[in-house]
C-alpha cells in the first residue's frame, strides 16, 4: 500500500501526484468510518443482547417468583386443609382438638412442619402433601405412651401378688385356732373328769396328755389345709380381678373410658366382701371335722393306767374303774342300773 504523507509534504517538494494523494487519503478516511461504524453497530448489537439476556433473567425471575408465590399458597391452603382434616378425625374419636388433652394435634402441627420444611421452593401437585398417615403416626405414639404409662399406674396399685398379700396364709389363723382351742378344750374336759373320777391315773393322763399334742399338731395341719382351701379361692378370685384391669389398662384407648379409681373401688369392694364371708367360709370348709377323738384319748389313757389298777374304789364303786365313750369320759357304777347305763360295753368298756 502506498504510503500516504501528508498533503503539505507533496506541495513543499513539488510533486505531481497530489490528486491521488487526495483521493488515497479519502479511502482511508472512509475505511476509518466504516470501521468505526461496525465497531458501533457490534456494541449496539451487543448491548441489545445484553438487554434481551438481562430481560429474559428478569421475565424468568418474575415467573419462578410467579410460581413460588402460588406454591406458597398453595401449600398453605394443603396445610390448612390437613390440619382441619386432623381436627375432624380427632373429633371423631371424641378428642377435643382445641383443648388437645394429649397433645395430639401438638405432634400433629410438628409432623406437619416437618412436612413443609422440606419442600422445594416449587411445587405442581399439592394434593398429596401431607399425608393421612401423619396424624395416624401421632394418634399410635400417644396411644401406646398412654397404655404404658396406665399400665405402670395398675402395676404400682395392685402388685403381681396382690391375692397373696390381701389374703396371705395367716389371714385365717384366729378363725382356725378359735376352732382347735374349742376342740381340744373339750378333750381336756373329758380327760379331767376321767381324772378325777379315777378312770385313770396320772401315768394314763401324762400318756393322754402326750397324745393330745399329737391331735393338736395333725388336726392344725387339717385345719390349715382346709382354710387353704378357702384362700386360695380368695386370692383367685382377687387375681382375676386385677388381671381384668390390667388387660384394661393394656387395651386402653381414647374413647375406652379407663378409670384405674374405679377399678380400684371394684376390687377393693371384692375384698372387702371376701374378708366379711372369710370366717364363714373357714366354719363352712371345717364343718363336721373333729380334730381330737376322745375316745382314743380315754383308751390310751386306760392302757397307760393299767386294767384293774388298783385305783382306790370310789365307795360302793366297783373294783373295775371303767371308762365308758361318754362326754364324761367315766363310768358310774355306784348308780342303780338304768336303761341307760345297762346298755350294751363297747371295746372301750371292756378295756378295763
Amino acid at each position: 500500500m502506498w504510503k500516504l504523507i501528508p498533503n503539505e509534504y507533496h506541495y513543499h517538494k513539488g510533486g505531481g501526484n497530489g490528486a491521488m494523494i487526495a483521493m488515497m487519503m479519502q479511502m482511508e478516511k472512509n475505511a476509518q468510518e466504516a470501521k468505526q461504524a461496525e465497531a458501533e453497530r457490534n456494541a449496539k448489537a451487543e448491548q441489545q443482547a445484553l438487554e434481551r439476556e438481562e430481560r429474559l433473567k428478569n421475565e424468568a425471575a418474575l415467573e419462578k417468583a410467579n410460581k413460588i408465590e402460588q406454591t406458597g399458597r398453595k401449600v398453605s391452603g394443603a396445610y390448612d386443609a390437613a390440619l382441619s382434616d386432623g381436627r375432624r378425625r380427632l373429633e371423631s374419636k371424641g378428642i377435643d382438638p382445641e383443648l388437645d388433652p394429649y397433645g395430639i394435634m401438638g405432634l400433629y402441627r410438628s409432623s406437619l412442619d416437618k412436612a413443609r420444611t422440606g419442600l422445594p421452593e416449587i411445587v405442581e401437585d399439592t394434593s398429596n402433601l401431607f399425608s393421612p398417615s401423619l396424624l395416624e403416626d401421632a394418634i399410635s405414639g400417644v396411644r401406646t405412651t398412654q397404655r404404658n404409662k396406665v399400665g405402670a399406674e395398675v402395676k404400682n396399685t395392685f402388685a403381681d401378688d396382690f391375692g397373696l398379700q390381701a389374703f396371705n396364709d395367716t389371714a385365717d389363723d384366729p378363725i382356725l385356732q378359735s376352732i382347735l382351742d374349742s376342740q381340744k378344750q373339750e378333750a381336756v374336759t373329758a380327760l379331767d373328769r376321767a381324772l378325777a373320777r379315777g378312770g385313770m391315773n396320772e401315768a394314763g393322763r401324762a400318756i393322754a396328755d402326750r397324745e393330745l399334742e399329737n391331735m393338736t399338731k395333725m388336726g392344725l395341719a387339717k385345719a390349715n389345709s382346709l382354710g387353704g382351701t378357702v384362700l386360695g379361692g380368695y386370692r383367685t378370685q382377687l387375681d382375676d380381678a386385677v388381671g381384668k384391669v390390667r388387660s384394661k389398662a393394656n387395651e386402653w384407648d381414647f374413647n375406652s373410658g379407663f378409670n384405674l379409681d374405679k377399678e380400684r373401688g371394684t376390687i377393693d369392694s371384692l375384698k372387702g366382701s371376701l374378708s366379711s364371708r372369710l370366717e364363714g367360709d373357714v366354719l363352712n370348709a371345717l364343718s363336721g371335722q373333729s380334730f381330737f377323738d376322745t375316745d382314743v384319748l380315754l383308751g390310751k389313757a386306760g392302757t397307760g393306767s393299767g386294767i384293774n389298777n388298783g385305783l382306790p374304789a370310789a365307795s360302793g364303786a366297783a373294783s373295775n374303774n371303767g371308762l365308758i365313750g361318754s362326754t364324761t369320759g367315766v363310768a358310774d357304777r355306784t348308780k342303780a342300773p338304768t336303761s341307760s347305763s345297762t346298755r350294751k360295753l363297747t371295746p372301750l368298756d371292756e378295756v378295763f
